[in-house]
């Protein structure tokens, strides 16, 4: 619970001979998981929650107003959660905060949800979405804190993400680099849908969805 510590430890990453010689040769954005959030499996309450949001603001300035800020939900909220998307040509980068606002029950928060749908639904305005999600998305059911451990969230937007951007009509243009599950790996769609026909009796395999670049 200390920003000025949180900083120092920030300019130590981005500060090292190895580290700013990639920083300073491209393009960057951040977004925190657990272990630069509150610590392992850490969720959106905690001690140092308004000092790591505060940190974030410090150290990786937003071009423009964060979308929160444009949300009455978050009035009278000195931090607020750094989600954000910005379009770089015909590219849109969607960067989602799944750690200041989860819970048990829920990966982010509704306001997040809303705004996150209300991207994925502009979709087709652009050549490429590039979906950043933190938490790894595709594994079993298990109870944790990531993706995999809030089924009820993953199932709402995998059926929408299924029937806006990979419907018949849509732009089937989606990619997601996902982090956080200590392996490298690709997936071209055939594993990423868990939307509620994975409950019924279609097959997943014939249910191609969205790829995941898993880093």
């Amino acid at each position: 619970d200390n920003v000025t510590r949180r900083i120092t430890e920030i300019d130590k990453v981005m500060g090292s001979k190895p580290q700013a010689a990639l920083w300073s040769s491209v393009g960057v954005t951040v977004m925190w998981d657990d272990h630069d959030w509150l610590g392992d499996e850490s969720r959106g309450e905690g001690i140092g929650r308004e000092a790591a949001l505060e940190s974030y603001r410090l150290a990786f300035p937003y071009h423009g107003p964060l979308p929160a800020s444009l949300n009455d939900a978050y009035s009278g909220q000195k931090e607020l959660p750094p989600y954000h998307a910005f379009t770089v040509g015909t590219v849109r980068f969607i960067i989602s905060d799944l750690r200041s606002e989860s819970s048990d029950k829920h990966i982010y928060s509704e306001e997040q949800k809303q705004w996150l749908f209300q991207e994925i639904a502009g979709a087709s305005s652009f050549d490429f979405v590039v979906w950043v999600t933190p938490s790894p998305w595709i594994g079993p059911y298990k109870k944790d804190d990531t993706w995999w451990g809030h089924p009820e969230d993953r199932s709402e937007l995998s059926d929408f993400i299924t029937s806006t951007i990979g419907g018949t009509g849509g732009a089937q243009n989606l990619i997601a680099i996902s982090s956080d599950a200590h392996m490298l790996g690709f997936d071209d769609g055939r594993n990423s849908y868990y939307g509620t026909a994975k409950e019924n009796e279609t097959s997943t395999s014939e249910i191609f969805s969205f790829p995941v670049l898993q880093s």
